[in-house]
Parts: structure tokens; sequence; C-alpha cells
């Protein structure tokens, strides 16, 4: 071989090399499309298994992406939590050498939904004949819904529910369990004694609500916890 020769094999060599190593390095947009859906596929494996039906989609982003090959692996993070935003994005990082790419991805959660069977005017008590369940997508919002018409019914609407309209937390207050001037039994409890005496409630109020009561016997009015229709507590 001549020395001419074996400089162009030796240069040829050299780029060979070069490529190689940029093939063996480089991160691809396809490459990082394709490990951005294969992680999101099993973010959505797991709502899968809890019976929703879930469909998806990864948006664009730059098709001529070339980034240095991650030495530790690319991690892959959803930056919403799927049920609050069916608009969501994935954020590719790599800590060496550091980049990040961020990915638009859409993933659409149906599942079992309470809805309004017809009307419910405000102030309203609900009746399981106004709820109906079906399939809805149940992260077209962030305010959350129901699954069982059972956590809706006898609650109270705080304003006008159209026909059809997913009933959401924000839809609903409890009712009132005590009235003002209902007779109710007051329980004192201080460590292990607890004592039960009749009293009047000064004020309305829901379970978990802090309202005044009179104690008959004394007369004396007490802040008291509603515990349930008719009984509220109070720790000495």
């Amino acid at each position: 071989m001549t020395l001419k020769q074996t400089i162009k094999a030796t240069i040829l060599s050299i780029i060979a090399q070069i490529m190689l190593i940029s093939l063996c390095t480089a991160a691809t947009s396809q490459d990082i499309r394709s490990e951005a859906e294969s992680f999101l596929l099993s973010e959505i494996a797991s709502y899968e298994d809890k019976g929703f039906r879930v469909e998806h989609e990864i948006g664009k982003f730059s098709p001529s992406l070339n980034l240095a090959k991650c030495a530790e692996g690319i991690r892959y993070e959803l930056k919403r939590h799927i049920f609050r935003s069916a608009n969501n994005t994935i954020e590719a990082s790599c800590s060496s050498p550091r980049w990040q790419v961020f990915i638009p991805a859409t993933v659409e959660v149906y599942g079992a939904a309470v809805a309004a069977a017809t009307s419910v005017r405000k102030n309203s008590a609900i009746q399981s004949s106004d709820l109906l369940v079906g399939e809805r997508q149940v992260n077209a919002n962030r305010y959350g819904s129901y699954s069982e018409t059972r956590q809706v019914a006898g609650m109270i609407a705080k304003r006008t529910i159209r026909q059809g309209s997913i009933i959401k937390p924000s839809h609903l207050k409890p009712p009132m369990v005590v009235s003002r001037g209902d007779e109710v039994m007051i329980q004192a409890k201080s460590g292990p004694i607890a004592i039960q005496m009749k009293g009047e409630a000064l004020s309305a109020g829901v379970i978990g609500e802090q309202i005044s009561v009179k104690n008959l016997s004394s007369n004396r009015v007490i802040r008291a916890q509603v515990v349930e229709k008719g009984r509220v507590s109070v720790l000495l």
C-alpha cells in the first residue's frame, strides 16, 4: 500500500470512528418520543388496572432534535397529575450531560361518573332518582367527580345543577342535621369518663361543625361539635 493509500485509509477510518461515536452518543427526537410513549403507557397501565379507559396521544416536538447520549439514562416525568388535566407534559431530562426536553401529551381518562339525571334546583336535597351513572371523561376538569350515587344522595345543591352535568364537589354542601331550637343530647368526655345531658341548639350545624348549645340543666352556653342528628359532643 502506497503512502497516499495509507493516508486515505487512515482518514476514512477516522471518519468512520467519528460517525460511529456520533451514532452511539446521539439521542434523536424519535428515540425520545418512543421512550416517552413507553413511559406514558406504563403510567396509564395503573389506571387501566382500576377499570378506567384511557386514550392518549404524544404531541409534536422538534424533529431535528439531536442531543448527546445520556450517561445515566434519560429520566421521564409527568408534570401534572393525570386526573387533574387531560393536557399534560412529559419532561425528558439528563443529568450528565445536562439537558432537558418537554414533550406535549394528551391523556383522556374515562370512567364511571355521577351526573344529574334531571335539573336540580339550588338548595334542594339531592335524591337518588335525581342521579345517574355513566362513562364520562373524569379528567376534563380539575374539580373532581363521584363514581357512586350514594356519595351524592342526601347532599344539598349549592347551585342549580343542569341535567347531564357531572356532579362535582363544588356543587354540593352537607345537609343541616341540627337546626336552631332543636333539643340535642350533649355528650361530654374527659378521658375515660363520659356523661350525657340534654341541651338546646342555639344555631344550626352540619356534621363536624362547632355550634352553640345551651345546657338545659345549668343554662350554661357551650360550644360543641355536631356528631350526628340530635347529638353533639364536647371535651371537658
